[in-house]
């Protein structure tokens, strides 16, 4: 899809990823009317109609009542709760976009770019091999399916590591580990094997954000305290 790059005010071509279709589902979720309240408004025609109407999303609920003089009390019709509605959920959509703008971009420069080179290079594979050969071509996950990655336990040596530090796995086994990969609260360093930590004078620093990781974490920062960017080297 083309979206408007909000760092550079470019049109963009955002790719179509699970993640994306993942963040923007409960977008695509309708309102639930839960809270509602009789409200009165009248008609293309001017004569005064009496409905329930979400006081989340501003859209009418249930069926028309018959005007009764008590009704001529009730408050009338909010426009503005629809409008207010659909705004923000267009500012939330828009944010969507740009955080997978930033993903995007960034996966084409600096650490990425080399890791992913060197995923391709001869070297890797050859150390890829050597670790499904010592595997027997097995999982080492699960114990039951072959062997089809070999997943890195840390990246303290990576682009030159020890075979000790690469274990053979299936498919499976390799998504679940990344599924695990998110740092918890007790970390010291949040940041520690996302994609996008990096450095700048001497400070811990986001890549994809373009901040200093502090900031990047802060209630108000791209990542946030949740660490909703966060990405996980392979």
């Amino acid at each position: 899809m083309q979206v408007i790059d909000q760092d550079t005010n470019k049109k963009v071509i955002l790719d179509s990823t699970p993640e994306l279709a993942a963040d923007l589902a409960p977008l695509n979720q309708t309102c639930g009317h839960s809270r509602t309240e009789l409200r009165q408004k009248r008609n293309r025609g001017g004569a005064l109609q009496y409905r329930e109407q979400c006081l989340d999303c501003g859209r009418p609920v249930g069926l028309f009542l018959k005007h009764s003089p008590e009704l001529e009390k009730v408050p009338k019709w909010d426009d503005q709760i629809e409008d207010a509605y659909h705004a923000n959920r267009e500012r939330q959509r828009k944010a969507i976009y740009q955080k997978h703008v930033r993903i995007q971009r960034t996966r084409t420069k600096g650490f990425w770019k080399k890791y992913n080179a060197y995923l391709e290079s001869k070297e890797w594979q050859d150390k890829r091999e050597r670790v499904l050969k010592r595997a027997n071509g097995q999982c080492e996950g699960c114990g039951a399916k072959a062997a089809t990655q070999a997943h890195h336990l840390t990246y303290a040596h990576v682009f030159n590591e020890f075979l000790f530090e690469l274990v053979a796995v299936c498919d499976d086994c390799h998504q679940r580990l990344h599924a695990d990969d998110a740092p918890d609260d007790g970390r010291i360093r949040p940041c520690d094997d996302c994609r996008h930590e990096s450095e700048e004078e001497g400070k811990a620093w986001c890549s994809l954000s373009d901040v200093s990781a502090k900031e990047a974490l802060s209630a108000d920062g791209d990542c946030g305290p949740n660490r909703s960017l966060f990405e996980p080297l392979r």
